[in-house]
């Protein structure tokens, strides 16, 4: 937190030239103050959507309803201190998540492992995006709130969280995968609660389908707005393989837009990590590849160690690796996350680029 208030209030200044050059900059009016650098690109798009809405041809369908829905409707987006109110209605989310998963993984094993998840969830390159206005930290929670009561007596709220999930983020459609393989369950009652955890989500995909239709008339507003942006994300780069492979060596730098170093780094870790998943909770397995594959793919790794860390299936395994280090080890990883995190801080809050 120091570190974060540190950067915040006496990092570099905000590159004025960046600033401008974004057609979602807050406050609209005039020049930039204390508050822009917490409202840089996709924050800022969140506050612009909650605002004006979905509308034909405009880049800012390519985002998903909820969280500017809850900016909207809590008031944030139109106060003066919007970038502040996302900021912190995006804290209250992670923290809200974090506590239930240290509460959950308590009672599943221990504590010494559910401080390895806490660990593994602060310790993950790009976690500097669950204390800022995106959606990383609202997915998370989502994804915890299902884990932690999809198999209790509480297994309404998995429901509300499968519902909301493919709101949120595109990868969010991919909970179907755990309720689904939930149908072949040989108790009764637990294909019942996988049932209506199915329906749930279809049903939040149709909603998002609907919303956009009624909003710009197109139900697909969303997918096609994806060409407004770097290396044109799309389903279809799924079907060449080998232009992944091209691009995972296309580097240029520790962390720049289309050859980050950081975002591959990130993208064999997970791949390590879903492995582990496969071997623990293979029903997990299914969920968590395709948040995995299809970022990678659809994106050409662009963003992939922002976009992979609220994977909560990824978070759990790599706790419980993290629990098995030596004191020496969890030590140079500490140190190592901290600079990290310390420089996409830097880069964020003057204008650089840092998802």
């Amino acid at each position: 937190m120091l570190l974060y208030l540190g950067i915040l209030l006496f990092g570099p200044p905000i590159n004025e030239n960046r600033f401008y050059s974004y057609d979602s900059h807050w406050p609209s009016e005039g020049g930039a103050v204390l508050l822009s650098r917490l409202a840089c690109t996709d924050s800022a798009d969140y506050l612009r959507l909650a605002e004006i809405g979905y509308n034909p041809g405009s880049r800012l369908c390519a985002f998903y309803p909820l969280w500017p829905w809850l900016l909207g409707v809590t008031g944030i987006a139109g106060s003066r201190v919007a970038p502040l109110g996302s900021t912190l209605l995006a804290g209250l989310f992670w923290l809200l998540g974090l506590t239930l998963l240290h509460r959950w993984v308590q009672n599943q094993s221990n504590s010494q492992t559910a401080w390895g998840a806490v660990l593994a969830n602060l310790l993950l390159p790009s976690s500097i995006f669950f204390w800022l206005g995106y959606t990383e930290s609202i997915f998370f929670f989502l994804s915890v709130v299902f884990v932690c009561t999809s198999e209790s007596d509480k297994w309404i709220f998995s429901v509300a969280a499968s519902l909301f999930l493919p709101l949120t983020r595109p990868v969010g459609i991919f909970i179907v995968s755990v309720s689904f393989l939930g149908l072949f369950d040989k108790n009764p009652e637990a294909c019942k609660r996988s049932l209506i955890q199915l329906i749930a989500s279809l049903l939040g995909f149709c909603f998002y389908l609907l919303l956009m239709w009624l909003s710009t008339g197109n139900c697909w507003e969303g997918f096609s707005a994806q060409k407004h942006y770097i290396n044109n994300p799309s389903l279809s780069h799924l079907l060449f393989p080998g232009e992944l492979f091209s691009r995972f060596f296309s580097v240029d730098g520790w962390h720049n837009p289309k050859g980050s170093v950081l975002d591959r780094l990130v993208f064999i870790l997970s791949i390590a990590l879903v492995i582990s998943v496969w071997k623990s909770r293979p029903k997990w397995f299914f969920w968590a590849l395709p948040m995995i594959l299809v970022p990678a793919f659809t994106n050409w790794f662009l963003s992939f160690s922002r976009l992979s860390v609220s994977a909560l299936p990824l978070i759990l395994a790599l706790g419980h690796w993290v629990q098995r280090c030596g004191k020496r080890m969890i030590l140079i990883i500490l140190v190592t996350s901290i600079i990290n995190q310390a420089y996409l801080l830097i880069r964020f809050f003057s204008f650089g680029w840092a998802s």
